[in-house]
């Protein structure tokens, strides 16, 4: 039966795509299929899924123009889910990733601690290691906003680099870029404090 399959595949009467094999054209296109592109000649890994449909994209006018999801929810875990929607594995999720970061920031409290802001409602005189503990607790917590320390710490316990670009209060944009990987950064947008997926102009289309 597979014998007489294969028959009729290699003949060209049944086609590849109708048994659900790759065509030699597709197969040939994904193996050509850039790894990389660049903005502002910061290297950028090309998204593991393909951008949704160009009218559900927001047009950020950067320089160069960039499309920015509206998929993840303002629920104050965007960071964390914007990060595992691009890093492709249905094993990695949001919780993941919140924990990974607050337990590799407690295993380096010496990098970390100083770093914690002082908020208006901290208890006056408090010293730096209980702030910290505080802010642990709290960053563990689901909905609560990850930051910049976050993202410091998730690309060093996943060994990845984040390059963020955030709208400033001009109207502006900046990269903000945390981590080092040769294969290039994993690109994301901040608006208004919300996390989201970003694509380049070449990954929306691909054929311009």
């Amino acid at each position: 039966m597979l014998r007489w399959f294969s028959k009729l595949i290699i003949s060209g009467t049944v086609d590849k795509a109708a048994v659900g094999l790759k065509s030699l054209g597709l197969a040939r296109a994904e193996a050509n299929r850039p790894k990389t592109y660049k903005i502002h000649n910061i290297t950028h890994k090309v998204h593991p899924f393909k951008p949704p449909a160009y009218t559900t994209l927001e047009r950020l006018n950067s320089k160069p123009v960039t499309y920015r999801t509206r998929w993840t929810d303002p629920d104050g875990n965007c960071l964390f889910k914007a990060l595992a929607k691009a890093m492709g594995s249905p094993q990695v999720t949001h919780q993941d990733l919140r924990l990974k970061a607050v337990n590799y920031m407690r295993d380096h409290q010496e990098d970390y601690e100083r770093f914690v802001e002082i908020g208006k409602d901290d208890p006056p005189g408090e010293d730096l290691a209980a702030r910290f503990n505080r802010y642990l607790d709290n960053m563990a917590k689901d909905g609560t906003w990850g930051d910049h320390l976050t993202i410091k710490a998730l690309c060093s316990v996943l060994n990845i680099a984040i390059a963020v670009l955030g709208k400033m209060s001009d109207g502006t944009f900046s990269w903000m870029r945390t981590g080092s990987d040769p294969k290039g950064y994993i690109a994301l947008s901040l608006v208004s404090e919300h996390y989201e997926n970003l694509f380049s102009m070449q990954e929306v289309f691909p054929n311009l």
